[in-house]
């Protein structure tokens, strides 16, 4: 078979593979990087991902940055593995943390540069795919040394004049590190340029301070070699239900020895302070990741508690108040009761004056009326006791003594001072 005949076939293979891909309309879409460990760490959390929303996971390896986002934000592919610090886009929302992607410089070690600078000028530079993080990341580092002529960028990765290796990502791998013989990691902290790596993740709230310690790679470094990296996050595009977003968040948590396995640094992404996100958390991320929080009367059970105590005694308090007064107006109506009952006993015994007797039981009404005025006593069986009362013994008085006074016999008490006030 001819070469063209070869790429014919290998064409139709792709599109045929595409198109069956685009046919599953039940299948999500997860964008990894062309490079490692993208392709890997996608072999890993597809079928996670598949377990836990019950649908098809279909890997698709991208290599530009500016695409994957592009299709998140249209909705055409679901999720995607990007490195914190992206640039921003409508529609792009994250989903949890994955692992870290450490920056590795590397050079050729019979040089001895003074700075990152002299050292990003000196040659060819491979940063991985155009269009890639690597590369963004590169061009950020560039403005910040104010860097202005361009940089000798190649996209070959083993071409002998590369003077400078600027590798974002995982660990590298035993096989990397024997293609990289003869080259030395760059120590951020090492030149003229102070503590760079402190700098870039003050100046960068999304960067990450590292250290690869001595003896990680020992054909590539004489001690510890202090860098930065980027959290690598799994995005998803926000025409994703929540309910999904919230059980791939939970079953990638659950799962972080799995990740662990293809690459070290995922064991140890929960153990770090979360940067400043490039994209908002998804709702259902959020969700998730609030699911331990106390609820609101959790929360404010304190308060609620309080507050409960606080109208319990007050209730409490009110109904005490409430029944003293009732008790005191009651034992002011019962020594009016008792000075009626008094002044009958002295009428039936004939020892007194009427007329003093019928003034002093005319007094005690009085003041019983001006009880109920102004204290705004209840008219109750006990108020029309003593009324009855002091109306019998009124009579009682005006049949035994006339001439004393008007005759009340056919007058009742309350009749005549007016109806009774009630509250």
């Amino acid at each position: 078979m001819t070469p063209t005949a070869l790429l014919r076939a290998a064409l139709v293979s792709f599109w045929l593979g595409l198109f069956a891909a685009g046919c599953d309309r039940n299948a999500y879409v997860l964008i990894v990087s062309a490079e490692e460990p993208g392709p890997s760490i996608g072999k890993v959390i597809a079928p996670i991902m598949r377990d836990a929303i019950d649908r098809q996971v279909t890997i698709v390896s991208q290599s530009s940055l500016s695409d994957t986002l592009n299709r998140l934000e249209a909705g055409t592919a679901h999720f995607a593995i990007v490195e914190n610090g992206a640039p921003e886009r409508a529609g792009v929302t994250t989903v949890t943390t994955l692992y870290t992607s450490v920056l590795h410089v590397l050079y050729r070690s019979e040089r001895t540069p003074p700075d990152l600078a002299t050292l990003l000028k000196s040659g060819p530079i491979y940063a991985g795919a155009p269009d890639g993080t690597a590369r963004h990341f590169l061009e950020m580092i560039a403005e910040h040394l104010e860097i202005t002529q361009p940089l000798d960028l190649t996209d070959t990765p083993w071409e002998p004049e590369i003077e400078v290796f600027f590798v974002l990502g995982g660990l590298l791998s035993r096989e990397s590190q024997k293609q990289l013989q003869g080259r030395r990691l760059y120590d951020l902290d090492g030149g003229a340029d102070g503590e760079l790596s402190r700098a870039l993740s003050m100046v960068y709230p999304h960067v990450l301070r590292s250290e690869l310690p001595q003896g990680l790679y020992p054909r590539l470094q004489q001690g510890p070699t202090r860098t930065v990296g980027l959290h690598s996050m799994l995005l998803a595009s926000s025409h994703v239900d929540a309910d999904v977003v919230y059980r791939v968040a939970q079953a990638l948590t659950e799962s972080r020895s799995q990740l662990a396995a293809v690459t070290p640094l995922a064991a140890h992404v929960a153990d770090e302070s979360t940067p400043v996100l490039s994209y908002p958390l998804h709702e259902g991320a959020r969700r998730y990741m609030s699911r331990n929080e106390p609820g609101f009367l959790e929360r404010y059970a304190e308060v609620i508690a309080l507050t409960l105590t606080l109208l319990l005694t007050t209730a409490t308090s009110v109904v005490a108040i409430r029944n003293w007064s009732k008790r005191r107006r009651k034992n002011r109506l019962d020594e009016y009761l008792a000075r009626a009952m008094e002044i009958r006993t002295r009428a039936h015994a004939g020892t007194d004056d009427l007329k003093t007797m019928r003034d002093e039981l005319l007094a005690v009404e009085s003041e019983v009326i001006d009880l109920l005025v102004n204290e705004k006593i209840d008219a109750d069986e006990e108020l029309t006791t003593l009324f009855t009362l002091c109306e019998s013994v009124l009579r009682e008085l005006g049949e035994g003594g006339r001439d004393n006074g008007p005759d009340r016999s056919r007058v009742p008490g309350p009749a005549r001072f007016g109806p009774v006030p009630r509250t």
